[in-house]
């Protein structure tokens, strides 16, 4: 797969513009267009961790944004935009299997991400169990 330029931006790369963004969406002049229409013209080098949610959460030029996506998960798996921790990770795990199929090299890169996250949030989740179970145990004595 060709790595798009991250110093050009989604309308120079697949030669998209604004008004056919608008076409894509009913009802028109919503903020999601805004954005996306705004999105257009950034350089990818400048996407932040929200841009690239709001993207890949509308599957929007897949190609280019799931690689810059992966590289800020193998940083932080927890990293987020405007939601909550972890929704960019969020927005990648409910992507199509279709996209996964098409771009094999990219779906491993993220099942080794993925793999290695799922043991330690199992234990994280045991250990805040137990912290929980403590905690009763210290309200009461107090």
């Amino acid at each position: 797969m060709k790595a798009c330029d991250r110093k050009k931006t989604l309308h120079e790369i697949e030669d998209i513009t604004p008004e056919d963004i608008q076409r894509y969406y009913d009802p028109p002049a919503t903020s999601l267009i805004t954005a996306h229409q705004r999105l257009l013209e950034k350089p990818l080098e400048d996407f932040s961790t929200e841009d690239l949610r709001l993207m890949i959460g509308q599957e929007s030029f897949l190609r280019c944004l799931v690689p810059l996506a992966l590289e800020r998960l193998a940083e932080n798996p927890m990293i987020q935009g405007d939601y909550h921790p972890g929704d960019l990770l969020e927005n990648l795990l409910r992507l199509p299997r279709g996209f996964w199929t098409d771009f094999p090299d990219l779906y491993y890169d993220f099942l080794g991400e993925v793999s290695g996250l799922a043991p330690v949030l199992r234990r994280l989740l045991q250990s805040i169990d137990e912290f929980e179970r403590r905690a009763g145990e210290v309200a009461l004595d107090h």
